[in-house]
């Protein structure tokens, strides 16, 4: 009897003591994978850039330089303890994006996923992708898009983005300067173009433009999202 008041003595003196140490201890530090990737080329300002297959967000913006310049960058949703990050940063890299010249006026910027990466969101990995493009104001844009966001500023030339879900913003110095044709299947088109003459706005469709029309551009198209065409407000 006497043994074991000892021992039931013994159990609160010491839980305690355990459950302080326990509480003490510091949890495990997680953090997100990343990678990030710039590279600058040389390119006509009046030449074309092709972006394809690109996925998550996209910033395009003109400015003055004879040059393109691409910033990426890879981020995984996961967290990962600090022993695993290198093995998730592999994994983020094994994501290709390339820039490939045809002479000094055609580049096409291509995206292409490992065909093992798991997969979250129709075939593509759970990974969220930036793409940062600075480019002559005067290049001609084409973008095909998959999913996220796409968002073009500051040119003066044609502009072509498609996007199969998610949104398109342009933010242009003179918007009524372009032949529009912007539709959304499901979704809205807003425009800062207006409805002037030869201009009509059908639901989530907006076409300002003939045969004859000398003015760049807009072929804008998204199958699920909106549709933004405003001008600069410096």
């Amino acid at each position: 009897m006497r043994s074991a008041v000892y021992t039931l003595l013994a159990a609160v003196i010491v839980s305690p003591a355990i459950m302080a140490g326990r509480s003490t201890q510091c949890p495990i530090s997680r953090e997100k994978a990343s990678l990030s990737d710039t590279q600058t080329l040389s390119f006509d300002p009046a030449g074309v850039i092709q972006l394809e297959r690109s996925f998550g967000d996209v910033e395009i913006e003109g400015w003055d330089r004879p040059e393109v310049e691409i910033t990426t960058i890879r981020t995984s949703h996961k967290k990962y303890a600090q022993q695993e990050l290198a093995a998730a940063e592999r994994d983020l890299n094994r994501i290709a994006i390339t820039a490939v010249k045809t002479g000094e006026d055609q580049l096409k910027i291509m995206t292409d996923f490992p065909a093992h990466a798991a997969a979250s969101l129709h075939g593509k990995p759970d990974t969220e992708l930036k793409y940062v493009i600075k480019a002559p104001a005067r290049a001609k844009i084409v973008v095909h898009h998959d999913v996220g966001q796409v968002n073009v500023a500051n040119f003066l030339g044609d502009i072509e983005v498609t996007n199969r879900v998610g949104e398109i913003g342009l933010r242009l110095k003179d918007p009524s300067a372009y032949r529009v044709d912007a539709r959304a299947r499901i979704g809205d088109v807003a425009s800062d173009v207006g409805c002037s003459v030869g201009q009509n706005v059908v639901g989530q469709q907006l076409v300002s433009s003939n045969d004859e029309d000398a003015r760049p551009q807009l072929y804008l198209r998204v199958g699920i999202g909106d549709i933004s065409i405003r001008k600069i407000k410096w």
